[in-house]
């Protein structure tokens, strides 16, 4: 377990990082082909279950709904949007699949933290 006692002063993202290093080790598993795959199956099991219940209806008598069609989304989903959201980027998750140590991948942030640091420091109030 870990215990975050000042959770001001956590680098939380850099954990994250770390802690997927260390779990993939530890399985000796590729934890984003795992995630991957999981996802698909999802994912075909919701188109499976969507045609059998508009066949079950349409054996039924039941009237189809008149519904506009899905809008496509500009991008088709994939199983890592949001890892990639919440980092901003998908270059931490290619780093990671790439097996580039944490280590590595959080230092490679300090410039862009250095930056933004800099540039919020007028905003803040206290």
């Amino acid at each position: 377990q870990l215990y975050v006692l000042d959770p001001r002063r956590a680098p939380l993202t850099a954990l994250n990082i770390y802690i997927i290093e260390a779990a993939q080790k530890i399985s000796g598993r590729d934890l984003f082909a795992d995630a991957r795959k999981n996802f698909e199956e999802a994912e075909a099991k919701k188109a499976k279950a969507a045609t059998e219940k508009a066949a079950k209806d349409k054996a039924e008598g039941k009237e189809q709904k008149k519904e506009e069609p899905p809008k496509v989304p500009a991008k088709p989903p994939t199983a890592f949007d949001m890892f990639d959201k919440v980092n901003g980027t998908d270059a931490t998750r290619k780093a990671l699949q790439a097996g580039v140590p944490a280590s590595e991948i959080v230092k490679s942030w300090k410039a862009g933290e250095d930056k933004f640091r800099q540039k919020r420091e007028k905003y803040l109030l206290y």
